[in-house]
């Protein structure tokens, strides 16, 4: 008997242990199973009050809201110090990990096969997937945690909460510790204290486990207090603020006002609750108010930002810029929260600038001078009405055209200076230079040029042109008609100059020999009669050549003389003007060679193609001396550009002349009439007749000398 209750008591103890251990097993399990259920509830319950916080902050930044969040969560003190709250956005970048020192680890979790038959979700998978989530997570340490997560569909966020696993099952193992101790001692001495011990283990865990419930209901209670006073700190922040903050259900009626709504637009809150949320609208924006909103809702769009006009309570409006979020899901908001940021101000700014940019553009198209703006790199990006007619491009051909291509060839270096200058100072005036406009036509303009500055960066030039080719053709014209007043004065002074010295020099000796001659004639022998009657007939023939040139050129001035173009066989004219030349040169031996063509014919006037060779050849025997040659010659030219012309030249191999004395043979101020090789006398109006003659036909003359080797006259004559 005794041995049976030996045995008896062996096999209590044994199947007491036995279930025992298995209780303790099961209701081990079951404590874990309830924390890691009490997790997921306390992030659910988190979750809800950052999602409120992030709401009632959205018109805010992400690190502001994220700062929040963090304050609000950290004010806790209940919380262990192993827990660790993390927010995730959509592209895995963790925005905020509380307490952290390492990195993200790996989640593991149901339903996600892994190597060796393990179960995993790493985050990235996590977020994209948009799941909720709870079990076990294993950080960048190693260390083994549990985790809880929850997505946040309003900001595409995920946050999520976790602690050691050690350290919570550690907490857990300590509340069965006394009843793996009682399972000890029932195993070592007796089943009914086994039984006692397992009863006294179970009244201790009752027992912890109200405790534990007094103190949950109490960190409810300081909870809510904290929540309390959160929700007075974010109420007075709301009233506070510059931007009215409401709550609109989905039929259109609104749910709340902030206070702030009477400072901004003198309504009180209670004006609106459960009124027409378009009431204040303007009734030119209704319309368009509405139809956001219901697509707000329809369509389930995150957000809607628009401009509307919104009455104030003294019947104003003030213009308002409006932000909706559509939280209809969220469970605290359940409607669409919309922000109210006035913008009157910046309106009615933007309609000043607009009437100020209405009075430039107007200004600016109706300037008599023409206006560029230049950028930077000197492309024209506008004009006016008047820049278009200067140039003759329309403002769609001109604008993004460089500046340069207008400018005229000749003036591009001088404008290239005034361009460095603009660069330098910032402006300058009073440019003056040519363009070519579209049409080809060459203008001038004067231009000044001052830069443009927007919010003090220079982004360019502004140009004002005038068309002043009116003003220099005048003025060109005036300085010609000076110029030829001032020729015309040196003529007079010249042509005073020659009647009082040249002209009356030989008349004076002329009157002299005759009157010598009357008084002595009877004294006098035949020979010496003969010498007196010689002089004197040399003198009036050089009297009377010097006032035949005079004659011509005086008519050749007062435009008497216009040449009678006819063709003329060059060779016949040459040949009939030598004759009386030949006398002199034969004086002097000098051989006059007519090498112009019989076949050589020019359009010309006769008389004054005579006078110009008689001229020259008679210039050509009187510098040449004894035994020299003059040779005239001719040439026929053809030239696309400047047309046919004929080339006469008269050479000659006597004295030449040097530089200095070519620049004045032209010029009726500088010639003087010069002694030949045998004193031959002139009236040094020659070579300007010759001058004179050659341009009445449309030529040019000139020569080509050298001292000692001769000279070259050369001119020519059109064949028109």
């Amino acid at each position: 008997m005794k041995l049976r209750l030996n045995t008896y008591i062996i096999l209590s103890c044994i199947v007491a242990f036995i279930v025992s251990l298995l209780l303790t097993y099961k209701a081990y399990n079951v404590s874990v199973a309830a924390a890691e259920k009490n997790i997921y509830r306390y992030i659910s319950q988190k979750a809800q009050h950052i999602h409120a916080i992030i709401e009632l902050n959205s018109h805010k930044s992400e690190i502001e809201i994220l700062q929040l969040v963090e304050k609000s969560y950290t004010m806790h003190t209940d919380y262990p110090d192993d827990e660790y709250l993390c927010i995730v956005d959509s592209n895995s970048v963790l925005l905020l990990h509380t307490k952290a020192s390492g990195t993200v680890g790996i989640y593991v979790g149901k339903n996600h096969l892994n190597e060796g038959g393990k179960y995993k979700c790493n985050l990235e998978e996590l977020v994209n997937r948009k799941e909720n989530f709870t079990g076990h997570y294993i950080s960048s340490a190693g260390e083994d945690q549990i985790a809880a997560f929850d997505h946040l569909h309003t900001v595409n966020w995920t946050i999520g909460i976790h602690r050691s696993k050690e350290k919570l099952y550690k907490e857990i193992k300590q509340q069965y510790i006394w009843l793996i101790i009682t399972i000890i001692f029932i195993g070592a001495i007796l089943f009914p204290v086994t039984i006692l011990i397992l009863i006294y283990s179970i009244r201790q865990y009752h027992k912890h486990k109200i405790k534990t419930e007094k103190e949950s209901k109490w960190n409810i209670i300081k909870a809510k207090e904290k929540i309390e006073k959160r929700d007075a700190i974010h109420s007075s922040m709301i009233a506070n603020i510059s931007d009215v903050i409401a709550i609109i259900s989905i039929d259109g009626t609104i749910k709340y006002k902030s206070p702030n709504v009477e400072r901004s637009f003198g309504w009180k809150p209670d004006d609106f609750i459960n009124q027409s949320a378009f009431m204040a609208i303007h009734p030119g924006d209704i319309d368009l108010v509405k139809r956001e909103f219901q697509n707000l809702i329809e369509s389930e769009t995150n957000r809607a930002t628009l401009e509307c006009r919104y009455r104030c309570k003294n019947g104003e409006y003030k213009n308002i810029k409006l932000t909706a979020v559509n939280m209809i899901h969220d469970k605290i908001i359940e409607g669409v929260l919309i922000n109210y940021h006035d913008i009157t101000t910046r309106k009615n700014t933007e309609k000043a600038l607009e009437e100020s940019e209405y009075k430039h553009r107007i200004l600016f198209e109706n300037m008599q001078d023409a206006v560029c703006m230049l950028d930077n790199n000197g492309k024209i990006t506008d004009v006016n009405k008047a820049g278009e007619k200067l140039f003759g491009y329309s403002r769609n051909e001109i604008i993004g055209m460089s500046v340069s291509e207008f400018i005229y060839y000749q003036d591009r270096e001088r404008s290239a200076e005034y361009f460095k200058k603009l660069k330098e100072f910032g402006n300058y005036k009073m440019y003056e230079g040519r363009i070519v406009t579209k049409t080809g036509n060459v203008i001038w303009i004067q231009v000044s040029s001052s830069e443009y500055v927007q919010d003090s960066v220079t982004i360019g030039s502004q140009d004002i042109i005038r068309n002043i080719t009116e003003r220099k053709e005048i003025e060109e014209e005036l300085s010609n008609q000076n110029r030829r007043l001032k020729e015309s004065n040196a003529t007079k002074d010249k042509f005073f100059s020659v009647i009082a010295h040249d002209l009356k020099n030989p008349i004076s000796s002329t009157i002299s020999l005759i009157s010598l001659l009357n008084k002595n004639i009877d004294t006098y022998d035949v020979h010496k009669q003969k010498l007196f009657v010689k002089m004197i007939d040399e003198g009036l023939n050089v009297t009377f050549k010097l006032l035949d040139n005079l004659l011509l050129w005086s008519r050749s001035q007062t435009g008497v003389i216009k040449p009678r173009i006819e063709i003329i066989n060059l060779h016949m004219l040459v040949k009939d003007t030598l004759q009386p030349i030949m006398q002199a040169a034969n004086n002097k031996n000098i051989t006059i060679d007519n090498n112009v063509t019989d076949s050589t014919f020019v359009n010309a006037d006769k008389n004054l193609l005579s006078t110009i060779i008689r001229n020259l050849v008679s210039n050509a025997v009187k510098f040449t001396s004894r035994n020299g040659f003059v040779i005239i010659s001719s040439q026929q030219f053809d030239n696309t550009n400047s047309g046919s012309y004929i080339q006469i030249s008269v050479k000659d191999t006597g004295i030449g002349m040097s530089a200095e004395i070519k620049t004045k043979l032209f010029s009726i101020t500088e010639s003087r009439s010069t002694e030949g090789t045998d004193n031959e006398t002139g009236t040094g109006l020659g070579l300007i007749l010759c001058k004179e003659f050659v341009e009445k036909h449309g030529g040019n003359i000139w020569v080509e000398s050298e001292e000692g080797k001769g000279s070259e006259f050369i001119f020519t004559i059109p064949n028109k």
